[in-house]
């Protein structure tokens, strides 16, 4: 925990520990002339900016913070001294905003953009499929097993009141190349779960340089698609998790038991999906019924079956595709969201907005960010962003470039976003719907922004009374 006497009124950047990875994370010590409470564990998001460090990579310093190579590999241990400050001050655009954005909602910016994030912590884990188990797809992509699995929670447990969230990658994405979107969304209270599922490479793709492997890291004889059966398989697991007590023997023993307790209030009645890509295109296709009615969908949504909540309702109540469409035309089921995002280069979200038929359907298009704005911010390959076993993709500019700063920045925007949505649709929280409806198309990270009229009615309808 950080000192409030050591943190600068101006603002800085501060060090603290999650468990398995130390995170860094942007202060702003003053809003409109007031002063902002400095929550317990540090952390402060009024000015849309978090950054996280593998403890390895970083040197705490009071001059200097020297940038890590990648994420994902912070080993367990690793400490990292966290009393010093580096003061740095917000852009004056963002600062312009803010104050526009509290004068015209000062309610949904108290609620959504000062709250400060849970300490989290992840576990990854082989998870062993048996012969007949439902992510033994159909078509030709059945899966290898074990699925590499990774869970993020919030260390002093979740909130029970929030869906559980799948992450469907895009295709040959892994499950790392999601670690700073999804501890921010742990940090909010949810359970992610992000698996690899890895597939033999089918025969159309060997000689083809669209999904060419360029790291070591990438498994050059496979291809990784989440399929929707695997859906039901973690459902599966959670329900397990979740049901036995701490004394009981568990069938993934790399679960520990600090684990378990973290996440056994988690709501299996409740989840959404955050998909990417090829991920969405799945995510869609399972939030609207595409994948019984539709042949075309099988092979990617394998031998997915609606899971049901304890009224027998679907307990898939949103999704969050980020530059994934499917047919157009599509109905969005009632009590249910979808929000179609994208870069600054794609300009699909906003005609499927307008082709989508349903009572919660959003869509954002972000001021900047390219295909994989939802990915990690990637050394490999920057100055341009790609995930390091990932495609180009032909409508971006193979001239884009970007900074960690600014990667992440968007990337915390959009666990911002992903929450607000939840929790006005899902739970009622009107501060968040006035987020969503009004304070989002004037960010500084969001070219245009819209809403559906109904999607959130029943929200302000309560909170008018």
């Amino acid at each position: 925990m950080i000192a409030s006497s050591a943190i600068s009124d101006r603002a800085g950047f501060a060090v603290r520990h999650t468990g398995t990875v130390t995170e860094v994370s942007w202060l702003h010590r003053t809003l409109l002339g007031r002063s902002v409470k400095f929550t317990a564990n540090g952390l402060d998001r009024t000015t849309n900016r978090a950054l996280r460090f593998t403890s390895s990579a970083v040197h705490c310093t009071t001059s200097a913070i020297r940038r890590p190579h990648s994420l994902g590999r912070a080993r367990r241990g690793d400490t990292c001294r966290s009393n010093y400050i580096l003061s740095c001050m917000p852009s004056r655009r963002a600062l312009l905003w803010l104050a526009g954005a509290a004068l015209l909602s000062s309610a949904s910016a108290h609620s959504i953009s000062s709250q400060g994030l849970s300490p989290t912590a992840e576990i990854s884990f082989p998870f062993e499929l048996g012969d007949a188990t439902a992510t033994q797809s159909a078509g030709n992509l059945p899966t290898r097993s074990p699925v590499n699995m990774t869970l993020y929670f919030p260390s002093n447990g979740v909130n029970p009141d929030l869906p559980w969230v799948m992450m469907m990658n895009g295709a040959n994405c892994y499950s790392q190349d999601y670690t700073f979107l999804l501890s921010q969304l742990a940090g909010r209270g949810y359970l992610a779960v992000v698996p690899t599922q890895l597939h033999p490479k089918p025969p159309k793709f060997q000689d083809n340089d669209l999904l060419k492997d360029e790291e070591l890291q990438c498994d050059k004889d496979s291809i990784a698609i989440v399929t929707g059966s695997l859906v039901n398989d973690v459902h599966t697991l959670l329900t397990t998790l979740t049901s036995q007590g701490p004394s009981e023997q568990l069938p993934i023993p790399h679960i520990t038991p600090e684990a378990q307790g973290a996440i056994k209030d988690v709501n299996l009645d409740s989840f959404v999906v955050v998909a990417h890509s090829a991920g969405a295109v799945t995510a869609i296709d399972m939030l609207t019924g595409r994948c019984k009615a539709e042949k075309q969908a099988e092979q990617l949504c394998g031998n997915y079956t609606a899971i049901l909540d304890k009224d027998g309702n679907a307990a898939l109540k949103g999704v969050l595709a980020y530059e994934g469409y499917t047919a157009s035309g599509i109905t969005v089921p009632k009590n249910t969201f979808l929000t179609y995002m994208a870069g600054q280069y794609n300009n699909q979200a906003e005609e499927k907005f307008h082709e989508t038929r349903g009572e919660c359907v959003q869509y954002v298009k972000l001021q900047s960010g390219n295909h994989y704005a939802i990915t990690d911010w990637n050394p490999d390959t920057a100055p341009h962003q790609r995930s390091p076993c990932a495609a180009h993709i032909p409508a971006d500019d193979p001239n884009y470039t970007t900074t960690r700063e600014e990667q992440e920045e968007r990337l915390v925007f959009i666990a911002q976003y992903t929450d607000a949505v939840v929790r006005a649709k899902l739970l009622g929280d009107s501060a968040a719907a006035r987020y969503v409806m009004h304070v989002v198309p004037s960010s500084p990270l969001v070219q245009a922004a819209d809403t559906s009229p109904g999607c959130f009615q029943a929200t302000q309808q309560t909170a008018s009374h």
